[in-house]
Formats: C-alpha cells, structure tokens, sequence
C-alpha cells in the first residue's frame, strides 16, 4: 500500500530500510537467539536457573546493537 501511495521514488528509501533490517536480523539476530534457547535449554535440562545466560544474551543483544544505532543516528544526521 504504501508503494501505491508513495510512488517508486518516494518509497525507495522505505524499501532499502526494509531491506537492511530483514539482513541483519536474519544474519545476526536469529543466530544469538538460537544461541540463547540452546543454552537456556541445556541448562534447564541440569536443573539450572536461566538468568546467566539471559545476561548473557542481553549484554550480546546490546554491544551488537548499539553501533548499528548509532549508525542510523549519524546518518540521520547527516543526511
């Protein structure tokens, strides 16, 4: 819908920016979720609280995931 309404030059950037966020999620983010429910998992088989990895996980989500904010800030910024 928003092609239709937009028009092939307006809606140009919106598809990059889709296509941007599909690649780094399919290539960055699924593989430390697997990672994560793998361990959580493994853990919870032993009887074992889930929190470490949690940590973990959110510690690795954030480092992955800040420069690619600041990245999208700068570039906001400047042009």
């Amino acid at each position: 819908m928003a092609a239709r309404a937009l028009g092939p030059e307006a809606y140009a950037p919106i598809s990059v920016l889709w296509s941007a966020v599909f690649l780094v999620t399919a290539t960055i983010w699924i593989p430390v979720e697997q990672e994560v429910a793998r361990l959580v998992g493994a853990r919870a088989a032993r009887g074992e609280g889930a929190r470490p990895v949690a940590r973990a996980g959110a510690r690795a989500a954030i480092e992955i995931g800040a420069p690619g904010v600041a990245l999208v800030a700068l570039v906001a910024i400047l042009g």
